[in-house]
């Protein structure tokens, strides 16, 4: 079991050999056995990574993402715990969780200059099969007096290759509800173009290893500008993930694609940080 996890997370098709005093076997159980009351304590935390226009450097919105404030190990980073709550089922509620922080966090943004940013929240494909999920989350957006406009719900590209009709279905129902949709990682690997017709996404995140690979050679540059192009003609707005110099930059805001995250702006920020960097942005 260990094994297998290890050869998934270092990017699948290939295989990885168990040893008996490899300790990953050991942290999975721990973290299994961690996990709910992790979540009773208020162990899970959101950081913000922001999104700018890259012409204007101005703050349009931010993607959160989590990290475990461990009481002994100290801050963990979600590759470490996310593929075993994916395996166990526990994402379901950790997504949930993330989503009602995110909304706490906006209502605490009233008057602010970047209160009506919009906020990308991850999603397990788990929640496709729920016919309850969207009611639940425009609760918890109502609870917070959020307008759902102002909610974006983030999925994988490789969930709409496996569960094509189910997310189809489900991104009709979400809008429906004012929810905006992004495909997060477009180009990791499971790219299927003509999905893109099918899917009424509001925004397209460039993966961004996919991104970086891209910008090194001419073919890829020419495929990038590619997906742009298609995406722009479909209405989708395009986030270029990775960004992490600015002759990256320049070559896709000249491909059309104006937004943008990555390093070059900031790493995801704890909260604190991410208010003073969106008060000078």
């Amino acid at each position: 079991d260990a094994a297998m996890y290890h050869a998934k997370h270092n990017g699948k098709n290939q295989y990885s050999i168990y040893r008996s005093d490899d300790k990953v076997l050991e942290i999975n159980r721990q973290i299994e056995a961690e996990m709910e009351p992790a979540l009773e304590n208020g162990e899970f935390i959101v950081y913000l990574q922001p999104v700018l226009n890259m012409i204007s450097s101005g703050l349009v919105g931010a993607e959160a993402r989590v990290r475990w404030a461990h009481p002994e190990a100290g801050i963990r980073k979600p590759d470490v715990f996310l593929p075993i709550f994916e395996k166990t089922g526990f994402i379901s509620k950790l997504d949930m969780y993330i989503f009602e922080e995110v909304c706490r966090i906006k209502s605490t943004w009233k008057n602010r200059k970047y209160e009506h940013i919009t906020v990308s929240v991850n999603m397990s494909r788990l929640h496709l099969y729920s016919k309850d999920f969207p009611k639940e989350l425009v609760r918890i957006a109502n609870k917070y007096d959020i307008p759902t406009s102002e909610l974006e719900i983030e999925m994988k590209e490789s969930v709409f290759l496996k569960d094509s009709n189910e997310l189809i279905n489900m991104i009709d129902i979400l809008q429906a509800y004012g929810f905006k949709i992004s495909i997060d990682d477009f180009g990791s690997g499971f790219s299927s173009f003509n999905l893109l017709k099918d899917l009424n996404a509001n925004t397209i995140k460039i993966n961004k290893d996919f991104f970086f690979d891209a910008f090194n050679s001419i073919n890829g540059k020419k495929v990038l500008k590619s997906i742009i192009a298609m995406c722009m003609d479909l209405k989708m707005n395009v986030v270029a993930d990775g960004i992490e110099a600015k002759d990256q930059i320049e070559f896709v805001t000249r491909c059309g694609c104006l937004t943008g995250q990555g390093s070059y702006y900031a790493k995801p920020l704890p909260m604190k940080e991410f208010c003073e960097f969106a008060d000078e942005y």
